[in-house]
């Protein structure tokens, strides 16, 4: 009787055994099922952020380009409205005569030296007459030009007649010297002096710098 019960026992034992393992693949079968669908949504997820991120990075160029393309055009009309001022004011100067003083380019001073008549004494002012002498010289026949307001001082410039003690550089006829080109170069120069050393590059035709 005892084994009887004893054999019982252990068949239920195995009953449940088995019952619990069944529950418990089961449950792990649901539970990886839910992770796999999960790892599923998190890659979809990332693969979305992907693209989102993608679009707004080209939404950010688009924007990026807009704003450059503004700059741009708005750069252009200034220049535009600049050009047109310009060109105003040249048309505008009531009478330009001028003298060349000396042409000899192959040996001192090395470039046609002008001297343009009735040129004020403002900086701002002057700006026609060298953009209209600009326009004069333009050709690469002259390689380089300086112009002048003082007759007197374009000769003395051409003759090297100043003091040993002042010498070129330091010069004080320089202050008649409101402007020069190079065409010799291949992105020809025009400056407009404000003093006997320094001016600043005027962009004007041919001698606007290349981009």
């Amino acid at each position: 009787m005892y084994n009887m019960k004893k054999f019982i026992g252990s068949v239920l034992f195995l009953f449940l055994l088995t019952s619990c393992s069944n529950n418990l693949e089961t449950e792990n079968q649901a539970l990886t099922n839910e992770l796999n669908k999960t790892e599923e949504e998190i890659i979809s997820l990332r693969n979305q952020l992907s693209k989102t991120t993608a679009e707004l990075d080209s939404y950010k160029q688009t924007s990026k380009n807009l704003k450059e393309l503004k700059i741009t055009v708005q750069q252009m009309e200034e220049n535009n409205q600049l050009l047109s001022e310009r060109i105003t004011s040249v048309m505008e100067i009531p009478k330009f005569k001028y003298t060349i003083v000396s042409n000899q380019m192959d040996r001192p001073p090395y470039d046609a030296v002008v001297y343009i008549d009735n040129v004020p004494d403002e900086f701002k002012e002057q700006e026609p007459y060298l953009l209209r002498a600009a326009i004069e010289f333009s050709s690469e026949k002259y390689s380089a030009v300086s112009f002048w307001n003082d007759y007197s001082l374009a000769e003395q410039y051409v003759e090297s007649s100043f003091s040993d003690e002042d010498g070129l550089n330091g010069w004080s006829g320089f202050d008649a010297r409101f402007g020069s080109l190079d065409n010799s170069l291949d992105e020809p120069k025009l400056i407009h002096y404000y003093s006997r050393d320094d001016g600043v590059i005027v962009d004007f035709g041919k001698y606007t710098p290349l981009e």
